[in-house]
């Protein structure tokens, strides 16, 4: 269901594209919203707050959804309405790269808070990756 949730708001916001165009600063402060859903998930996930509160869990994942989706189209469309047509493709390369180089220090990240959270919470044997830090 959380990961539902989470694609329903991808696909909803990166419809938003046609509805709507994002300012700079409105994506900057998306791009930290989305860092305060990665301490709060984690936070949950270490200390089992809101487990008995699955609604409100589903709701954040769903705004971590349209965060996300939100940051991704709006970037793009940014560059497309504010670049100048000889640094378009330029710009549209690096930002694809940036993305990519996010994606896989997202991914790395999550292996190593999936490795701490299993250990925190008991459960070493169910994952190869071990944690690198001891419970607080």
């Amino acid at each position: 269901p959380s990961s539902a949730q989470y694609q329903t708001g991808v696909f909803l916001s990166r419809s938003s594209g046609t509805l709507c165009r994002l300012p700079l600063p409105l994506l900057y402060l998306a791009a930290l919203l989305q860092l305060v859903n990665l301490a709060f998930f984690t936070y949950v996930g270490y200390s089992h707050l809101l487990y008995a509160h699955a609604p409100l869990l589903l709701a954040a994942a769903l705004c971590t959804g349209l965060l996300g989706g939100a940051v991704y189209v709006h970037v793009f469309l940014l560059i497309g309405r504010d670049v100048a047509e000889e640094k378009r493709e330029s710009s549209v390369a690096l930002a694809s790269a940036a993305e990519s180089f996010g994606i896989l220090l997202a991914d790395v990240t999550g292996l190593v808070l999936q490795g701490c959270l299993f250990q925190w919470n008991g459960l070493e044997e169910v994952t190869a990756v071990r944690c690198p830090w001891e419970r607080p």
